[in-house]
């Protein structure tokens, strides 16, 4: 599914035209993004020493559990 599935021809038009016309405000690399920390793109998990993992099973969407399994 795009984002264009649901708009008829002359509302995606008009979202094009915007978003061309306001391309600036929309940054495409991550070294464009001001205000960011640069670690931003690391993500730590802090475990506590003395705990065992939890085994959760794997969650499937059901209406993809058919096409998958």
């Amino acid at each position: 599914m795009k984002i264009g599935d649901h708009w008829d021809d002359a509302t995606l038009y008009k979202v094009v035209e915007l978003l061309h016309e306001y391309q600036n405000l929309f940054p495409t690399k991550f070294l464009d993004l001001k205000g960011i920390i640069d670690d931003l793109g690391i993500m730590k998990i802090t475990l506590m020493l003395d705990t065992k993992p939890i085994k959760q099973r794997h969650y499937l969407n059901p209406k993809y559990k058919e096409k998958v399994c």
